[in-house]
């Protein structure tokens, strides 16, 4: 049974706020799972040196991942017999660190903003585009893409270009934005240090949702309404309206060790949120209760998905986990 009772919280500004963070703090220290899970596990692949930035199964059997080292080389891997083996290409001349599938094209992103594009069974492509930056995410609209970074938790852009990778828009903010998602056709949500941002125009236009509480690092929508972020400081919110309003399931706390890099569900209830350390938890009631995941390697996982029967994992250095659920 899990007992982690880590309910939404709602909270309000106190007139005593040393009184107020203390109280907060004591609560949130019961805010962390008392029940624990150890799934069978599968080692797909032991260290390479190259970071995984991004996995994405099209199915139980195929899937992507893509990565590299900062200024060094951009990678891609794939599987087509659920992992078991993974091959291995060098796509770009620095790091990959986010990539969109569209149909069976692949567009990828990362230092200087180059786009790594594979369209069908065509050759990789590294393509320069006009604007200059560290980009963290990458969206493939129907009219071109829609870029966001920043670098040391500031100078954060948002980028549009059209296909043709001329610039359309390109917006300044004051943090680093750190990952965006898509909830619809035309929704996106766009998250960074304390920043979280939605557009309803495919990027054209952008309104702030919150601008603080946590350098927020991830974002995932499972449907056009159910989405999650997770933040740097141990922030884990959701929206059950398209991101017009998101709730507290886990605020971040001081000192906080839980320093969460990616969040992905496979469903509206089941999905993982994983960390640096070897620290995974897993949730089936859509991030009220969560799970801790025992005996995985203790490393820094960078990547994540999560699907019905499995979750597989990427770290900083190349490792790839399975686990069987």
């Amino acid at each position: 049974m899990v007992v982690d009772n880590c309910q939404p919280v709602k909270t309000r500004l106190s007139p005593y706020p040393l009184i107020s963070f203390v109280f907060f703090g004591l609560l949130l220290s019961a805010c962390t799972p008392q029940d624990t899970t150890m799934p069978s596990i599968e080692v797909q692949q032991e260290e390479t040196g190259f970071a995984l930035k991004h996995i994405y199964f099209l199915d139980d059997t195929t899937g992507v991942a893509m990565g590299g080292v900062n200024y060094d080389f951009g990678i891609a891997q794939f599987t087509t017999d659920g992992g078991k083996t993974w091959s291995l290409d060098t796509v770009s001349q620095k790091i990959v660190r986010d990539f969109d599938v569209l149909d069976d094209n692949i567009y990828g992103i990362g230092i200087d903003n180059f786009i790594t594009r594979k369209e069908g069974p065509l050759p990789w492509e590294e393509l320069p585009t006009p604007e200059r930056g560290e980009s963290n995410g990458l969206i493939k609209t129907d009219k071109g893409f829609v870029l966001v970074g920043g670098i040391a938790l500031q100078f954060g852009f948002v980028i549009r270009l059209a296909d043709d990778f001329s610039t359309a828009t390109r917006m300044e903010v004051d943090g680093e934005m750190n990952a965006v998602a898509r909830s619809s056709h035309t929704d996106l949500h766009m998250v960074g240090f304390s920043a979280i941002l939605r557009s309803e125009d495919a990027g054209i236009t952008w309104v702030e949702n919150i601008t603080d509480g946590d350098d927020y690092r991830d974002v995932f929508f499972v449907n056009e309404r159910t989405g999650w972020i997770v933040g740097n400081a141990g922030s884990i919110l959701k929206s059950e309206d398209a991101g017009l309003s998101w709730e507290t399931l886990r605020a971040p706390t001081a000192h906080n060790k839980r320093r969460w890099n990616r969040i992905h569900f496979a469903d509206e209830l089941l999905g993982a949120i994983a960390a640096n350390d070897g620290l995974v938890w897993l949730t089936r009631d859509g991030g009220q209760n969560w799970i801790a995941v025992e005996g995985i390697p203790d490393v820094n996982y960078t990547s994540l998905f999560v699907h019905e029967d499995f979750i597989v994992l990427g770290s900083d250095q190349g490792q790839i986990i399975k686990l069987f659920l």
